[in-house]
């Protein structure tokens, strides 16, 4: 027996009895409790006697009561189940999709961590380029600058062709890798990719070129200068324009290689040059019927460069000139 301070404002003075509230807190009415409330009255002892109509309407209220307070319990419990169900549900959904995201950076991590392998650096298996000069082998070379002797010092470069590159100059591996490249395949249309005899070439700064060539070849020497003005202008076109084909990357060095292929065939047929102008008369004598033969076929020197014309037009015309410029055209075909 309790004294009701829950559901019927109760109070502690009301009798020598525990409160109600006590025995709920203690565990009384939980959620699957079969224990049920009614309302004690004293004079009430006697059951024999009949209920009045009032004591039957308070038996009914306690009765609502009652069953209020247990469809109150059961739907709490329903949606504190409910709500743990959907947040199962949630949780589930978050930690199958970041599993599939930690299992596609795997993947990813994976197909970079292959890609890295490929490109190691291996001798036997991967392709990648040397410094330009590696330790190479020092020379001298020995030209004239505005009248003057100069000794310009160089190194062998690592290229595969017989290449130097002056002290002064510094060059990126790719434009130097690609200048070798261009230089056999020069010497691929000139035929000459067996020759034993190719020059040596120089990479110089435009102060040690001492002039606005691009390129320059000594026959006496056998050596092949190159301006690096080629490899440093943004418009190679400009540098060239008075040339054969300003456009090409291989137009200047190719004109050089053609003064080269001469030089040769000069030297299989008298051993050697001793006396530079006879070598040049030489080269006029076989080169003026040619170029002879191309006037009188209707062709304009005009057309082949501006350096042809200028060429044509001296006192003593430069016939192996104005002709090396013809090939240069036709080589590379314009």
């Amino acid at each position: 027996m309790f004294i009701d301070d829950v559901y019927s404002n109760g109070k502690k003075t009301d009798g020598d009895y525990p409160l109600l509230s006590t025995a709920i807190a203690e565990g009384l009415f939980h959620p699957r409790c079969k224990d049920s409330t009614s309302t004690h009255y004293p004079e009430l002892d006697d059951l024999s006697g009949p209920l009045s109509d009032d004591e039957l309407a308070e038996l009914d209220r306690q009765r609502g009561l009652e069953v209020q307070q247990q469809h109150a319990e059961k739907q709490a419990e329903r949606f504190t189940a409910g709500q743990n169900t959907a947040l199962t549900r949630i949780i589930k959904s978050l930690l199958k999709f970041a599993k599939a995201r930690v299992d596609e950076w795997h993947g990813r991590a994976n197909k970079l961590a292959e890609k890295t392998k490929a490109f190691t650096i291996d001798d036997s298996t991967q392709k990648y380029y040397k410094p330009v000069v590696d330790g190479g082998e020092e020379k001298d070379f020995n030209r004239k600058n505005s009248g003057k002797k100069i000794t310009v010092k160089a190194h062998k470069t690592t290229g595969s062709n017989d290449i130097y590159l002056s002290d002064k100059v510094k060059l990126k591996r790719k434009q130097f890798h690609k200048f070798d490249k261009n230089v056999t395949k020069i010497y691929e249309m000139l035929g000459q990719s067996k020759s034993e005899n190719k020059p040596a070439i120089c990479i110089l700064s435009p102060e040690e070129m001492g002039n606005n060539a691009v390129a320059t070849y000594i026959p006496t020497d056998n050596v092949l200068t190159v301006n690096s003005a080629y490899f440093t202008t943004k418009n190679l076109a400009e540098l060239q324009k008075s040339f054969a084909c300003p456009d090409s990357e291989l137009s200047s060095v190719l004109h050089e290689l053609i003064h080269w292929q001469d030089a040769e065939n000069y030297k299989r047929q008298f051993g050697g040059i001793t006396d530079y102008n006879a070598y040049c008369d030489y080269l006029n004598k076989i080169y003026a019927p040619k170029v002879e033969k191309l006037i009188n076929s209707g062709y304009n020197i005009s057309d082949i460069s501006e350096y042809a014309y200028r060429k044509m037009m001296e006192i003593k015309p430069e016939f192996d000139e104005i002709f090396d410029e013809y090939r240069v055209k036709t080589l590379l075909g314009e």
